[in-house]
């Protein structure tokens, strides 16, 4: 299983920090279980940066074991 990206119309440009955290844990939900997911995303001129590093800091509280 490969992670395409985050919707980066909506998600990444406009969203909440909450907002890009739900949506990364959709993903996960629907592609972790058996591991296989690449985590990543693209974003353009458009993407806000903190919603950027918020995918992958939300990404690490579901994955990595402390």
């Amino acid at each position: 299983t490969f992670w395409g990206e985050i919707d980066r119309q909506y998600i990444l440009p406009e969203a909440t920090p909450d907002e890009v955290a739900d949506a990364v844990a959709k993903v996960h939900a629907a592609l972790w279980k058996n591991g296989g997911c690449i985590a990543q995303c693209e974003f353009g001129a458009g993407a806000r940066p903190e919603n950027v590093r918020e995918v992958f800091a939300a990404w690490d509280r579901l994955t990595v074991q402390a």
